[in-house]
């Protein structure tokens, strides 16, 4: 059966949510080897975001794809109103190019379990493109966990899809990390 991309509604919240909650970072684990190999091969959550959170964002895109009634992965990005904190550590070159126009940030992706490795984020992401463009929006952005764990398997899946470092946060103490860095990534967006 072919998957088609289609946008979600509120009524798939609670889906989605699901599909989060298998990714998310266990903080009780984080000191074992084993466990952090893991969640840098799989990729992961650093923090849950609620039904409500979901609801209120107004500016939010919600796409995914669903085999009958049940959402099978999911992308939610959202305008970036408040670019405050990304000035302090951007270059003025790519501040002037990406961040003087509307863009969008990956809030969030996942992919059920059991449908993990089969093209579902890719589809998702390249069904983006086109929405974004002709919404005349030119570049998509995603922060990514890079310190004091790495996201590897979600900063190769950005690589792969045409996303590039733009800038390194600096140590910032977050989500009980002390030093907590992420990595800036952006694409032009295209048609596919």
């Amino acid at each position: 059966m072919k998957k088609v991309v289609e946008i979600l509604s509120d009524l798939d919240l609670k889906q989605v949510i699901e599909i989060q909650k298998d990714s998310l970072l266990d903080f009780s684990k984080i000191d074992e080897s084993s466990y952090v190999d893991e969640i840098n091969k799989k990729g992961f959550f650093i923090a849950p975001y609620s039904f409500d959170e979901f609801k209120k964002d107004k500016n939010k895109i919600l796409l995914g794809i669903k085999e009958k009634d049940k959402v099978l992965a999911y992308i939610w990005i959202s305008v970036v109103v408040d670019d405050h904190k990304y000035n302090k550590w951007i270059n003025d070159e790519i501040k002037k190019e990406i961040f003087n126009r509307k863009i969008y940030k990956i809030k969030g992706i996942g992919v059920e379990k059991n449908k993990l490795g089969q093209g579902l984020g890719s589809k998702l992401l390249e069904s983006l493109d086109n929405y974004l463009l002709d919404k005349s929006i030119k570049y998509l952005v995603s922060s990514i966990a890079f310190n004091p764990i790495k996201n590897l398997a979600s900063l190769k899946f950005h690589k792969k899809l045409g996303f590039k470092k733009i800038a390194i946060s600096p140590k910032v103490k977050y989500y009980g990390f002390d030093n907590y860095q992420c990595v800036l990534m952006a694409k032009l967006v295209r048609y596919n």
